[in-house]
């Protein structure tokens, strides 16, 4: 399975990439005012008006929450969370060395 994702990600999709990359461009080139947000459709009734306000938000908080946890986590001093941390990380670091090296 390793050797299929190895392949996969670094001989066929940056040329899968390159090909979108290029064909989007193309397009563009050809064709600007084709170009449209078809997702602005599902705002067109006034019930779906509410239900799209709702959901727009709840992911907009949801994105903002988890760039916040990202931020804390990033921020935070060791000496901080390692009281939090129930197994120290040195032995995560171990466990892990040893179970790539048995495969």
């Amino acid at each position: 399975m390793s050797d299929f994702l190895n392949t996969f990600f670094f001989n066929v999709y940056p040329y899968l990439a390159a090909i979108f990359f290029i064909g989007s461009w193309i397009r563009y080139d050809q064709a600007q005012y084709s170009w449209r947000a078809g997702s602005s459709q599902m705002l067109s009734s006034a019930k779906d008006k509410r239900y799209m306000f709702i959901a727009s938000n709840l992911f907009h908080l949801g994105i903002l929450g988890v760039f916040a946890g990202h931020a804390f986590g990033m921020l935070t001093p060791h000496w901080m969370y390692e009281a939090w941390l129930p197994v120290p990380v040195e032995y995560l670091a171990r466990k892990y060395q040893l179970v790539r090296s048995r495969r």
